[in-house]
Formats: structure tokens, sequence, C-alpha cells
């Protein structure tokens, strides 16, 4: 007689790396900044026609200065700040990314909340100073 097959229960095991979400966050921070700095663009020449100079100044006092081309939107500008900010390591200035925040002008009064639009639609030319907002 024939001797019936063996049967296992086996279950393989499986192992499963549970990561906190503090940690996924940060993984996203991490890849989002990524993708920023690969986004960014060099900074024109002072000698480039239609060049627009921005000083950017935090709430912690912070100064961000730099040259861009006309045909810059809000979002490049804000992504520089956020790599900018991110660089720095400065223990008064928390991270951006983590806050709500917008770009404003003092006088006249003008917030810049479509990210989308280029600084020439936003009549910013020349030296402009604009202040960085932070939402509470």
């Amino acid at each position: 007689t024939a001797t019936p097959p063996l049967e296992l229960n086996h279950t393989p095991r499986t192992t499963t790396t549970t990561t906190s979400a503090a940690e996924a966050a940060a993984a996203a921070q991490r890849e989002s900044m990524a993708a920023k700095r690969a986004r960014a663009r060099p900074e024109p020449s002072p000698a480039e026609p239609g060049v627009v100079r921005i000083r950017l100044q935090l709430p912690s006092g912070l100064k961000f200065d730099r040259r861009w081309r006309a045909s810059t939107t809000i979002q490049q500008v804000r992504d520089a700040l956020e790599v900018w900010v991110d660089d720095q390591q400065e223990p008064r200035q928390p991270k951006l990314e983590e806050e709500m925040y917008e770009l404003a002008s003092t006088y006249p009064r003008e917030r810049y909340v479509d990210h989308d639009a280029t600084l020439s639609e936003l009549g910013l030319s020349g030296l402009c100073a604009l202040r960085v907002e932070v939402s509470d």
C-alpha cells in the first residue's frame, strides 16, 4: 500500500516593518525637499534683462536675497526659500515647509496667494522687499 503524502501545515513567517508616523513624515519631507532642490534654477546675471531682485524677510529676522527672472512663479520663489531655510540650520527659524505661510508686500499691502502667477504678472519688478507671513 502507498503511503499518503505528508501534509505540512506550514505558514511562512513574514516580517513586517512598522514605520512610525513621524518617520514617514520625515521621509516625505526629505523627498519633497530633494524634489525642490532638483527643480531649482540658477540665479540669473544682474545684467540679464527683466531680472527682479527680491529680498524676503522671515519672521525670525533672517533675510533671503536673490535675483529671479520675471517669468519665475511665486511657487518657485517659495520652493527656493524653503530650501534656503532648510540649509541655514538656524535655530531661530523653524522649517517653513512645516508651516503655512504666504509672501506679502507691505506697501501697497498685498498677499501673493496665487502660487502659479509669475513675478511679471504680479507687477513685481526691479527691487522688491517682501515679508514671509506665517499663519497661526
